[in-house]
């Protein structure tokens, strides 16, 4: 008796949760990311574990994967993670988590929401949230805004402003100017 939609399972959720600055980029020139280090508050990190903790799968793009790896950061080693590449060869220290993906977007997320899994969580960049926003496969959207203004650089939205199909939820104020937003997607 669970009504009509009894035996249709949950679908997975996908969610860009990205960072950025007041005038809408998430990386300076040069994929400098070095703003995000500006407004750490000592023991926050703004929702971020929580957010991981409901997600078994990242996408991410070559680019943005490499910026991360290059820091230092071991990416994601506890979730499958799919980088969005012009090439399928695997890297030699890529761990048998990770899987290279040049193929369609589309299929991809349609493919991960088929599975039985937690929320997929798109990583940027820029190129791949585009077209997962571009294709309507985002269905949640977490932005952190710093207080700082870059100026020059990579901006998330090609038309400098939230799409319009997703609707404000929520909003956050940390101590330290950090703003955090929440959209859904609107459906119907």
């Amino acid at each position: 008796m669970g009504g009509i939609f009894s035996d249709i399972g949950a679908v997975r959720k996908v969610t860009l949760y990205i960072a950025m600055s007041e005038d809408g980029f998430i990386a300076g020139e040069g994929d400098d990311l070095s703003f995000l280090n500006t407004e750490q508050l000592e023991g926050e990190d703004f929702g971020y574990a929580g957010f991981l903790a409901g997600i078994d799968t990242v996408i991410v793009g070559r680019r943005t994967h490499d910026v991360v790896r290059g820091m230092g950061h071991v990416y994601h080693p506890d979730k499958q993670v799919f980088i969005v590449t012009r090439s399928e060869d695997a890297k030699g220290d890529d761990p048998a988590s990770v899987q290279r993906w040049s193929g369609d977007l589309t299929e991809l997320v349609s493919s991960l929401r088929s599975e039985e899994g937690m929320g997929i969580y798109c990583d940027g960049g820029a190129q791949v949230a585009g077209g997962m926003l571009e294709r309507g496969l985002i269905d949640e959207m977490i932005l952190t805004v710093f207080p700082t203004r870059l100026e020059k650089g990579t901006e998330l939205f090609a038309e400098g402003e939230v799409p319009g199909e997703f609707e404000q939820v929520s909003e956050r104020k940390y101590l330290n100017g950090l703003v955090q937003f929440r959209y859904l997607r609107k459906w119907g």
